[in-house]
């Protein structure tokens, strides 16, 4: 089965019923994505590829932002490229396609955008290694993945006989097809990694660690928290507590380009 580029909900909102408050993440879009936003800053009228563009949401206020750029985005489920063909308009193009073997021409994007997939897919390398078929030798690539459990695995690794959980685990008979979750995880250096590994360098990164919302009710207030808390005592021993990791690499120039 070739990898898949899926929507996450929440897992709070699966796990244990807690209903986030409507603007959860909207305060750190321009952070999590900060790293490409800066650099086409310098650029605005380059050519810039999301892929697995969902809704559309991203490239809306990519688009309003930088009116100038040519913006594209690849999305594998027809269902969610319709909607973000209706909310862009002809502010951009949408395309319906799978991440491994994408419908673009060697070298047609000065940047592209991997948000929240590669922790999906069975094959990171695979797709790493496409991107940079469809990436300018001089182009960009910012990766984000969200690990929304890293502090609270951190502290079931203090306590006996407990493993560490996913966001989204399978739930008993779920296919393939139905699953879309995550298959792991990562810290900052495993996805250096995985990004130097696919014949990139990274050259910034960022990590969003946890922060208070006090937009919800009363259970998910005091449930993010002892998230922070126990987030800001983990950090200040070292330990990397980032809920979202972004890095912004470019194709190494020692590096076979892929055919």
């Amino acid at each position: 089965m070739s990898d898949r580029m899926f929507v996450v909900r929440s897992w709070a909102q699966r796990k244990i019923g807690m209903s986030q408050p409507q603007d959860f993440g909207e305060g750190i879009v321009s952070e999590q994505y900060g790293l490409i936003l800066d650099a086409l800053a310098q650029r605005p009228r380059a050519r810039l590829l999301e892929v697995g563009c969902g809704t559309g949401v991203n490239l809306d206020r990519i688009s309003r932002r930088f009116p100038e750029a040519a913006l594209t985005g690849l999305e594998i489920h027809e269902g969610d490229a319709s909607q973000a063909r209706e909310l862009l308009g002809a502010r951009g193009r949408v395309v319906v396609g799978d991440a491994v073997s994408m419908p673009f021409a060697d070298a047609e994007f000065d940047f592209v955008i991997l948000p929240h997939v590669i922790e999906h897919v069975r094959n990171p390398n695979a797709i790493l290694r496409e991107i940079r078929r469809v990436l300018a030798p001089e182009g960009l690539l910012q990766v984000n993945t969200p690990n929304w459990m890293r502090t609270w695995n951190l502290l079931l690794s203090q306590i006996p006989f407990m493993q560490p959980r996913l966001r989204w685990e399978r739930r008993p008979g779920e296919t393939d097809e139905e699953f879309r979750g995550h298959l792991r995880e990562y810290v900052d250096a495993g996805l250096r990694a995985t990004i130097t590994e696919a014949g990139y360098t990274v050259i910034r990164s960022r990590g969003v660690r946890p922060r208070m919302f006090f937009g919800g009710g009363p259970s998910w207030v005091i449930f993010n928290s002892a998230k922070v808390a126990l987030s800001r005592v983990f950090s200040l021993l070292g330990n990397d507590t980032s809920d979202d990791l972004a890095m912004l690499a470019r194709p190494s120039r020692d590096a076979a380009r892929p055919g």
